[in-house]
């Protein structure tokens, strides 16, 4: 039973981590053997990934991008959500109950749907064609408020009342006691809106017409005269660059998501 147990997660493990090994395997394999799609190359070579790094400045440029919009995209969600989320705890119950609601509902709408107002409103502002017509709106995401919402809200009031007790303002009990607190649920917004926007492909492709503000996900083989082998490499880096965060902060992760669900 113990054989067959491990043999069932080394199958899993293999099944999850095909497509990383897959783009890994092609990013390895030459010109004249990638064309016959053999999984393990007989004559590996890095070419690919020394043409990438140093014979195209396209990737350094949409590389920045990709980081620049992630960076920028998370700092004001957390700027928004974690004080929004704060008072939220602190409102009347029914007003709460409402927002909540709307926010349960805006988040989960699909990018389709909120597509066609979002370009209404960014060609009124006149942010279409620039970085900021794909920042702005993401900042405003709700689903980050809902997870430090349920962070706070499942956090001892008890704790939160004897600081209040010995004279603490209710600045001081947000940022010296609950913010503390709600690391693993910060952390949590961190990841998934990593996860989000680093392959964030429709929103570049609907407000950016100016190839040069486009992410790292919108690298195309047909804009120039790159081999797949390099467009496996670039696949493989923005994988392996998400999975590596992902694995340096899972324990936090699994943390933030223990703290929602106990709603």
């Amino acid at each position: 039973m113990k054989r067959a147990g491990k043999g069932i997660k080394l199958l899993l493990i293999l099944v999850l981590f095909y497509p990383l090994l897959f783009l890994l395997a092609g990013s390895l394999t030459g010109e004249m053997e990638i064309s016959e799609w053999i999984l393990f190359p007989q004559y590996p070579t890095a070419v690919s990934y020394v043409e990438l790094l140093f014979d195209i400045p396209e990737f350094y440029v949409l590389f920045w991008n990709s980081v620049s919009y992630v960076i920028c995209i998370i700092a004001g969600q957390l700027a928004i959500a974690v004080p929004a989320a704060w008072a939220l705890t602190n409102i009347r119950p029914a007003v709460r109950k409402v927002i909540i609601v709307t926010d349960i509902v805006v988040a989960v709408l699909p990018f389709q749907v909120r597509m066609l107002p979002e370009y209404l409103v960014l060609k009124d502002l006149n942010l279409l064609d620039c970085p900021a017509g794909i920042i702005l709106p993401e900042v405003f995401s709700t689903l980050p408020v809902l997870i430090m919402y349920y962070s706070f809200s499942n956090q001892p009031k008890a704790l939160k009342e004897s600081a209040r007790v010995d004279g603490a303002t209710e600045f001081q009990v947000f940022y010296k006691i609950s913010l503390p607190v709600a690391v693993p649920a910060i952390v949590t917004c961190v990841i998934l809106a990593l996860l989000e926007y680093w392959n964030m492909i429709e929103q570049p492709l609907m407000f950016i017409k100016n190839k040069s503000y486009w992410p790292l996900a919108l690298f195309s083989p047909r804009d120039a005269e790159y081999g797949m082998g390099v467009v496996f490499a670039m696949a493989f880096f923005l994988s392996v660059f998400v999975l590596l965060i992902f694995m340096l902060l899972q324990k936090y992760f699994e943390e933030g998501l223990s703290t929602i669900s106990k709603e």
